[in-house]
């Protein structure tokens, strides 16, 4: 090969080099790839929140690149396999904040509902607290199969603490529970402390809560404040 022809390859090369860097770019960028669902569906719970008269505001969001998510949104309470994808503030609420949670390989979506609680010892792990629904399937077979239809009967807050303790103590709480819509939730709400970020998070699956929930949640809240 002649100087001219190296020199040729050389700069066919670079020039590949730097189309195949800009092509990558722009694939991980919004420009060329349909919009992020988790992004979409952050925005929605946002927007969601402010319909029903809750005043939110997404204050930090992840969004999807080329390579997938590189861990959550720091200082946020999350274990080791799950990432912190958002924060949605709350103003005026004794729920301070929303955290987005992806669970595993982004196949399970949850939502805490974080409320602050200084007064917390930092260097003691409390016990997690869980609402038990007892559900009637009324002897329907198709109900026993599909059991988050089936009605429900009877709720009990377990894990031996005194805010479990507390919990059940509050009859109105029960009432409102028993005669609210608990299909969203999909049987699922744990409260858990952690004392090392100071706050108590209340975890459900991902739903958007309709008024009636919410304020089932903020109530639940005060609880935690008031233990």
């Amino acid at each position: 090969m002649t100087s001219i022809e190296i020199l040729a390859f050389v700069f066919i090369s670079i020039l590949f080099l730097i189309l195949v860097y800009i092509t990558v770019r722009l694939i991980s960028t919004k420009a060329w790839r349909a919009p992020d669902p988790l992004t979409q569906e952050i925005n929605r719970l946002c927007e969601h929140l402010r319909t029903i008269g809750i005043r939110a505001s997404i204050l930090t969001i992840l969004t999807m690149g080329f390579w997938g998510i590189k861990g959550g949104v720091k200082g946020q309470p999350q274990w080791r396999w799950e990432k912190v994808l958002a924060v949605i503030k709350l103003e005026d609420r004794d729920i301070d904040s929303i955290n987005f949670i992806i669970v595993g390989y982004y196949s399970v979506a949850a939502l805490d509902f974080i409320v602050k609680t200084p007064s917390l010892d930092s260097g003691k792990k409390g016990r997690n607290t869980k609402l038990i629904m007892k559900r009637s399937t009324g002897g329907c077979l198709l109900t026993f199969i599909n059991i988050w239809s089936a009605k429900v009967v009877d709720v009990e807050w377990r894990g031996g603490t005194d805010l479990a303790r507390k919990l059940n103590l509050d009859h109105r709480l029960k009432d409102r529970l028993l005669h609210a819509n608990l299909k969203p939730l999909r049987g699922f709400l744990h409260i858990v402390p952690e004392p090392e970020y100071g706050c108590v998070k209340i975890r459900t699956n991902h739903f958007l809560p309709t008024m009636e929930l919410f304020n089932i949640l903020e109530t639940i809240a005060k609880h935690v404040k008031s233990v």
